[in-house]
This record gives C-alpha cells, sequence and structure tokens, in this order.
C-alpha cells in the first residue's frame, strides 16, 4: 500500500498532484494515463474507490492541485500538518482533504483531523469522513478514529484484523448474506427477494460453508478427471496426426516413383516412335 505522501497508480512520491472529486489524489501524469485508458464519454472511474469523476473542460491540469502535498514534498523532513497541541495526549493533524483543497494562505483554517482511512491513507475530519463513507467504493475501508489508530500502532507487529465484507455489486450498501442453491452464487437481502424470488435461498453459515467447501472439492476431482481424459485424448490425436503424416509421406513418395516410371516409359515410347 502506498504511503500518504506517495502515488497509488506509480506508488512513487507525488509529482504535480491533482484532487479529485472523490478527494483522491494523484500524480497529473498518472492520472492523465489513467483517463486515457480507461475514460468513456469524458468520465472515468476513480482508481481508489472507482467513484465515476468527470474530467473537466480543462482536462487534468483543470484538477485542484493539492497544496498540502506539494508543501510536504518540498520540506519531507516537516510535519505540517500537525498542529501545535494535544487532545487526551494524542497530536491532533489537520484535515488531508480540507488541507489539500483550500489556497496555501489559508491552511491555518483547516480543520483538525479525527479520523483515518487505512486504505486512502488519508487523515479526515468529520465532515470528510462523512462524505468518505457515503462513496460506495469506499463501504469497505477501515476508518479509525485516531485514539483507535493510536492504541493499534501501540501494538507493534499486529495486523488489523476485520472481517472482510463483501457488498453485493447490485446493490452496494447491501452485504452478501445468503446463498442461491439453485444459482450457486451469494446473494444479498434484495437479491434473493427479486431476482431470486422462489429459488432454494439460505443464511450463509458454517453448514452452506462446508457444503461449498465439499462441492469444490469435488468439482476438482472433476476437473482432474477430465482433464486426465484429455490429455489421453489429445496423446491419442496426436499420435493419430503423426501417423497419418506418415502414411501422406510415404503415399506421395510411391506416386511420385508411379509418374517417374510412367514418364520412363512414354519417354522409351517415344523414341520408338522416332525411330520408325
Amino acid at each position: 500500500m502506498a504511503s500518504r505522501f506517495s502515488c497509488s497508480i506509480c506508488l512513487e512520491d507525488f509529482t504535480k498532484p491533482k484532487l479529485i472529486d472523490c478527494h483522491h489524489t494523484f500524480c497529473e501524469k498518472c492520472l492523465s494515463d489513467h483517463i486515457r485508458n480507461f475514460s468513456l464519454n469524458n468520465r472515468f472511474p476513480c482508481p481508489m474507490c472507482r467513484r465515476d469523476i468527470q474530467v473537466p473542460e480543462g482536462g487534468v491540469s483543470a484538477f485542484s492541485s493539492n497544496f498540502y502535498l506539494e508543501d510536504t514534498l518540498k520540506e519531507p523532513s516537516a510535519s505540517p500538518n500537525v498542529i501545535d497541541k494535544k487532545i487526551d495526549g494524542l497530536d491532533i493533524l489537520k484535515c488531508d482533504v480540507c488541507f489539500g483543497r483550500q489556497a496555501i494562505g489559508d491552511h491555518e483554517l483547516t480543520p483538525s483531523a479525527r479520523f483515518k482511512c487505512k486504505e486512502c491513507q488519508q487523515f479526515m475530519c468529520g465532515d470528510c469522513k462523512t462524505t468518505h463513507d457515503s462513496f460506495s467504493g469506499c463501504f469497505n475501508h477501515v476508518v479509525l478514529s485516531l485514539e483507535d489508530l493510536e492504541l493499534f500502532e501501540e501494538s507493534p507487529g499486529d495486523s488489523l484484523k476485520r472481517e472482510e465484507k463483501i457488498f453485493c455489486p447490485k446493490h452496494p450498501k447491501d452485504l452478501l448474506e445468503f446463498f442461491c442453491r439453485d444459482c450457486w452464487i451469494s446473494v444479498c437481502y434484495k437479491c434473493s427477494a427479486t431476482v431470486h424470488n422462489g429459488h432454494k435461498i439460505q443464511e450463509i453459515d458454517e453448514g452452506v460453508k462446508a457444503d461449498a467447501i465439499k462441492e469444490v472439492e469435488d468439482l476438482k476431482y472433476q476437473i482432474t478427471y477430465t482433464k486426465g481424459n484429455i490429455e489421453e485424448y489429445l496423446n491419442s490425436l496426436v499420435f493419430s496426426i503423426s501417423t497419418l503424416q506418415i502414411s501422406t509421406h510415404a503415399t506421395c513418395d510411391k506416386i511420385d516413383d508411379h509418374i517417374a516410371k510412367m514418364c520412363q516409359e512414354l519417354k522409351k515410347k517415344g523414341e520408338i516412335l522416332k525411330t520408325d
């Protein structure tokens, strides 16, 4: 994962960082390349949260520059977003999103950060967190308060333990909590009541997981068995082709010999006719 001072596309320090509408930042060139490869009708998905973004009339250069990152990269040893105060013993940081959207002279007005998104690697104030959480591509992100983040980072070697939540592709706000036996796919509550209405639906539990594992093992066996049959058939086919090629060459040789003999006979008869 890229650090908060590196572009998530090239994984290098930002060069001309541009802030797009979903508050994520990328190098101007990286963003330009991404738009060139993935844009449709002058819109493109954010590389981080997949939100649909409109390309401004002036192109990539018309996106707001992230002044905060530009200032930070000029003085890498500094920590320009640390406010000179503490709450409950914690350093309070400026909101990355607000800081990046403000003009340089207004940075002292930037609100304090109270949260950090582990996926976006951004510190956020309460308002920006609310906006962040409203994006469908950010539903599964882990956002910690600074207090929780401090507790987490005080445990060296620990990794953030969380159960991965998988959301329905048709209904991004709904979890995949059920399993359709007829279609053999996971579905959300809405899908189970509409598209899969009347199907054999089960709530995903350990029993369903065990059955799914057994089904997968059976499929693996069938695939292995079928693969063996296909390989045997291919070997037989290769042998048949090889035999056919040998037979074809032999037949062609016989035809050539027969034609040569016929030519010799015709030549002899021609010589006889000439002498007569």
